[in-house]
């Protein structure tokens, strides 16, 4: 997490995001949408070298849609992430080799304003299982938010992401 502390106070458009939830693997027959996996990268980018502490992150939704003028489907995109179970190789109580599953969003707040239409922040919480992940990750990647955001299927954006995993593996 100290690199993404790094990167956040340099400032500009790179950010790192921990190998461990790069790698993590998706419950079968489950996978998140280019959408939802770009609100994952911004919601890491955005958490900075604080991802892995037990608080709640905050972002403008202005930062999420980009040039779309309405909010209806940062909704949807939220949804999308308390549903999606991910999976990742563990113990059992007994020692014994398993899988075990979980969300990585424990809880989010949407703004609406008094008319009943949306408003400018969400707030969100990593689950605990998510915050250990990030906060033991040993290798991580540096993305380019512009890139993250520029990506047209979310295979390229998966295949960008760990090349520049990969790249960080190399580098040390």
């Amino acid at each position: 997490m100290r690199v993404a502390a790094a990167l956040r106070a340099k400032g500009g458009d790179e950010f790192a995001k921990p190998g461990n939830i790069i790698e993590v693997k998706f419950v079968k027959g489950e996978s998140l949408s280019l959408t939802a996996s770009r609100l994952l990268a911004l919601m890491i980018l955005t958490a900075g070298g604080d991802a892995w502490e037990d608080k709640p992150h905050r972002m403008r939704k202005a930062d999420i849609r980009r040039g779309h003028k309405g909010n209806e489907r940062i909704t949807d995109m939220l949804q999308e992430l308390h549903r999606t179970l991910f999976a990742v190789d563990d113990l059992s109580w007994r020692g014994r080799k398993a899988t075990k599953r979980f969300s990585l969003i424990q809880s989010s707040r949407e703004e609406i304003d008094e008319e009943g239409a949306e408003a400018g922040w969400i707030e969100w919480e990593f689950t605990p299982d998510a915050r250990r992940l990030i906060r033991e990750s040993e290798t991580y990647a540096v993305l380019n938010r512009q890139a993250v955001l520029g990506f047209r299927s979310s295979y390229a954006l998966r295949l960008y992401e760990l090349g520049a995993l990969r790249l960080q593996e190399v580098a040390f």
